[in-house]
């Protein structure tokens, strides 16, 4: 049969799209100074505000898991920009993305997931889309509602966890339509700038 449809991805369309365009690393390598020093900034404040909610809190296993995943990703991060110092400047950021959706998708709760904070996603989820390509925020928006989706499945199989079916509907079809728009306004900005 020659008009098959193709149901396989083509793993190697995928990999170009997650890949930083050549006209672009001019405009990402400075980014990743400022982005080195944000998230420098923002993986210590996490670590300190577990810390703090730590000493106040009644369940201390579950604060040392927090603070040690969040050492972790301060550890990460710190090897990731020792890696963009060699210019691989997109398997950073990838890998960097990935990083993030991971730390999310192992410290927040299951039962909030299914209640709002999956939106937390969109950040990781629109710095692929804004900075590596439009491409790239549909990929990474894919692995992290599959990562979401086994995490609550996973969860519900315990008798002491709650979670509403509707509400992770809602919040995957409210990340799907968030990533859309993202990289519907990261199509644009990049045609944009192709049209200066």
């Amino acid at each position: 049969m020659t008009g098959r449809l193709k149901t396989q991805p083509d793993i190697a369309k995928i990999v170009q799209n997650l890949a930083i365009p050549e006209f672009d690393l001019p405009r990402v390598e400075p980014l990743m100074r400022v982005l080195r020093k944000q998230v420098v900034v923002g993986a210590i404040l996490i670590t300190v505000g577990v810390i703090v909610s730590s000493v106040a809190s009644t369940s201390q296993s579950s604060a040392w898991s927090l603070m040690v995943l969040s050492a972790l990703l301060f550890a990460v991060i710190m090897g990731l920009f020792r890696l963009s110092q060699r210019g691989l400047v997109s398997e950073v950021l990838n890998l960097l993305v990935a990083a993030v959706i991971l730390y999310i998708t192992l410290v927040v709760q299951p039962e909030s997931l299914a209640s709002g904070y999956a939106l937390a996603y969109a950040l990781p989820i629109a710095a692929a889309a804004l900075v590596i390509t439009p491409d790239a925020g549909w990929v990474w928006a894919t692995v992290a509602i599959l990562l979401m989706v086994i995490r609550v499945l996973v969860a519900a199989g315990t008798p002491d966890v709650t979670i509403s079916f509707w509400g992770v509907v809602v919040n995957v079809f409210l990340l799907c339509s968030l990533t859309w728009l993202i990289c519907f306004l990261s199509r644009s900005l990049q045609q944009s700038r192709a049209d200066l």
